[in-house]
């Protein structure tokens, strides 16, 4: 009974690297999978004055989010990016955008939120807009610009 219940214990640990060795996945075939996300951040006046920025950068595989948070002043935006591999070199970027903005008065706070889909290719940046873009007929008090680009990791490397 002990060795039928250690068989079957031996068999669930060794199960995964099983499969991994049978579809043949390499360690380089799983890093292919890695994205990389490169994104600048800009908070500008309605008039385009730069009033803040921020550069970072985050890894992820097709399907999972990531979350860009921006604080600055009376102004909380956070943005949801979710990439979807298209083939071998292109991306369909979801960006769902979410924007509190407070004038100064404890009760008159402000909720924008956006959805959009950008296809592009690895290694193309596109820029994203959480409040819209500035219209002549509407004056905004903030401008939020995300310029994001995605590329595969193993590419990230190669250019290093």
């Amino acid at each position: 009974m002990r060795r039928t219940g250690f068989l079957v214990l031996a068999l669930m640990l060794l199960f995964p690297m099983l499969s991994t060795a049978q579809e043949g996945r390499s360690g380089e075939d799983l890093l292919r999978q890695v994205l990389y996300l490169d994104f600048h951040a800009r908070l500008l006046s309605g008039s385009g004055e730069l009033l803040w920025e921020m550069e970072n950068k985050a890894y992820t595989i097709s399907g999972r989010t990531v979350d860009i948070r921006l604080e600055g002043g009376n102004v909380l935006a956070i943005s949801h990016l979710t990439p979807y591999l298209q083939g071998e070199d292109k991306v369909l970027l979801v960006a769902q955008g979410e924007v509190w903005y407070n004038r100064n008065r404890p009760r008159d706070v402000k909720y924008y939120s956006g959805m959009t889909s950008i296809p592009i290719a690895l290694g193309e940046s596109a820029i994203f807009f959480p409040l819209g873009l500035n219209e002549k007929t509407e004056k905004t008090a903030y401008i939020i610009e995300i310029e994001i680009t995605v590329d595969r990791y193993t590419q990230l490397q190669k250019n290093r």
